[in-house]
C-alpha cells in the first residue's frame, strides 16, 4: 500500500481502529495514533451488539510513519 500511495494520493482505510496493544481503549488508541505523525480519522459505526465502535482512515504520511513504528502492526 505505501508504494501505491507513492503514485496515487488518497486513504488508507485500516478497516478497523489502530490497536497494538488490543486495549479496545479508545482514549489510549487515540493517545498512540495521535503521536505517529500524519493525518489520522476516525470513521465510527455501530456495530452487531448496538456499541459504537471506530475505523481509522490515514493519509501516506501516517502509514510510512506507521510502519517504521515500534508497535507496528497490521489490523485484521
Amino acid at each position: 500500500m505505501s508504494k501505491v500511495m507513492e503514485i496515487e494520493n488518497g486513504f488508507v482505510d485500516f478497516s478497523t481502529a489502530i490497536d497494538p496493544d488490543f486495549t479496545k481503549n479508545k482514549e489510549k488508541i487515540r493517545t498512540l495514533v495521535s503521536k505517529v505523525g500524519g493525518k489520522i480519522m476516525e470513521l465510527e459505526y455501530k456495530t452487531g451488539n448496538d456499541q459504537i465502535w471506530f475505523t481509522h482512515l490515514t493519509d501516506k504520511e501516517f502509514l510510512n510513519n506507521w510502519i517504521e513504528h515500534k508497535k507496528f502492526y497490521i489490523p485484521k
